[in-house]
């Protein structure tokens, strides 16, 4: 859908944060980019915000499990221009998942 726009999607920016031992709470950000509609600006602007908020548990050296929700809000929903909406509802919303990741080791 967005290629059809000419956009393309930054990757997911974002932290998260321990909230215990093993568990740990995160919120991330997307962006979908298209051509800037002014002829005279050379820069892609911000079509759509992808959010996603998870929150998971380290159940061992290798396994990550949790759950995740989202949303895809317009760029219009960020009313202060700081990249995140400020305006609910997102335009289409993410159902809550679960989640099972492998963990990547290290390098020393």
């Amino acid at each position: 859908m967005f290629t059809q726009l000419g956009g393309t999607v930054t990757d997911y920016i974002g932290e998260a944060v321990m909230t215990g031992h093993s568990t740990y709470e995160a919120t991330a950000y997307a962006y979908v980019m298209v051509p800037n509609p002014d002829p005279e600006g050379s820069r892609d602007v911000v079509a759509f915000i992808f959010v996603a908020t998870a929150s998971g548990t380290f159940v061992n050296e290798d396994l990550i499990e949790g759950t995740y929700v989202g949303g895809l809000y317009l760029a219009s929903q960020d009313t202060n221009g700081d990249l995140i909406p400020d305006v609910e509802p997102p335009m289409i919303s993410i159902p809550p998942g679960n989640f099972v990741d492998k963990r990547t080791p290290m390098v020393p």
